[in-house]
């Protein structure tokens, strides 16, 4: 077994060892492994492991005291997580780190140095999601604390502009990262139709009232049932679509319209398309837009568009 140490300090204790142990960071809690049997990624995660003798990380943490479950108690857990759990932040660092390092022209000091760094930061990244539950949260020792923020001063690798939606100014230049490869090697989904002189796209024939004002409620109602949206559908292996789509489209209609009985679906659908073409602009998750409100705004489509002859 072998120890690196971590002392991650706050004022009345010191943070344990951090411990590289067979036990990875992984609770019977509804945790999900990714068991992939190709031969290729096998090959090349026993060459890593070798190579820079990695073994899964794990910590000894810290454990909030018993203490009886009221509405205060509640609250304050709420206002914690708010607080310290900040897992997007640690693990983008962990990217940004990745991303940078030229791992095939440095030397073996500094790639030690920087797999270190990004243990680190997958430790911060665990003790900031369970934050919330432990009442704790590890502090950086000064050199290491110096040492992080100068590998991630950079901006979010350039993958990201297909994976979180970024633009090319939110993002580094390509690098020969290994994600940032793999545009190469995957064709663009995204469809073109700068060579079809078809003219420029207006989302606002997607609508039926260009000028509609959005209502922060159904804003917030898309936002709070999108990123579930896919956990709605019953997938099968031999159908080419959800056996409940129908059903799951119905019951997100009905939600929307509980929100404000006065609103058409054709206004909520209207809504939607201004604040994700027309707000967002560069978000590419319209999958649920498309899904529930698709029929109305391709009837917009076919009223709005400039008839020929």
């Amino acid at each position: 077994m072998k120890f690196i140490k971590a002392k991650c300090e706050e004022p009345k204790a010191v943070m344990p060892w951090l411990r590289y142990s067979p036990s990875a960071l992984h609770l019977n809690d509804g945790d999900i492994s990714l068991v992939i049997a190709d031969q290729r990624f096998v090959d090349l995660a026993e060459r890593n492991v070798k190579r820079d003798d990695i073994v899964p990380l794990y910590y000894i943490m810290k454990k909030a005291p018993a203490q009886i479950v009221n509405q205060e108690i509640k609250n304050e857990g709420i206002c914690k997580a708010f607080s310290t759990c900040k897992i997007g932040i640690y693990s983008n660092n962990v990217s940004k780190v990745w991303n940078q390092v030229d791992w095939k022209n440095i030397s073996e000091e500094e790639r030690q140095r920087n797999l270190n760094l990004i243990k680190y930061l997958c430790l911060e990244s665990n003790f900031s999601i369970d934050s919330a539950k432990t009442n704790y949260m590890c502090v950086r020792p000064e050199e290491i604390d110096k040492q992080i923020k100068e590998a991630i001063h950079y901006k979010v690798p350039h993958y990201f502009i297909y994976a979180k939606g970024r633009t090319e100014k939110q993002v580094e230049p390509n690098t020969p990262s290994l994600v940032n490869r793999l545009e190469a090697k995957i064709i663009n989904p995204r469809l073109s139709y700068k060579a079809t002189d078809l003219g420029v796209f207006n989302y606002k024939y997607l609508m039926n009232k260009p000028n509609i004002k959005l209502d922060e409620r159904v804003i917030n109602k898309y936002t709070d049932i999108g990123w579930k949206f896919h956990w709605r559908l019953n997938m099968r292996k031999d159908e080419a679509a959800p056996t409940n789509l129908n059903a799951v489209i119905l019951n997100i209609r009905k939600e929307f319209q509980e929100v404000d009985p006065n609103l058409t679906l054709m206004d909520i659908s209207d809504m939607l398309v201004e604040y994700l073409y027309g707000v967002k602009k560069y978000t590419p998750k319209k999958e649920m837009l498309w899904q529930v409100f698709g029929e109305f705004m391709v009837s917009n489509l076919r009223a709005n568009l400039p008839q020929k002859g």
